[in-house]
């Protein structure tokens, strides 16, 4: 459980405070607390099977 006390700032990645805003425009009673973005490497691999 994470608990934010009204002085602390919000925790908004740099990258996603347009988005903050729009969804906080839209919405007058929604506030976002924290927004942070995640990513992860991916890899494809092309496989060709055969089957009999």
């Amino acid at each position: 459980m994470l608990i934010l006390l009204p002085s602390n700032p919000k925790l908004i990645d740099e990258n996603l405070k347009k988005a903050v805003i729009e969804i906080e425009e839209q919405s007058a009673s929604l506030s976002v607390l924290a927004a942070r973005q995640f990513r992860y490497s991916l890899r494809q691999n092309t496989v060709e099977l055969t089957m009999k």
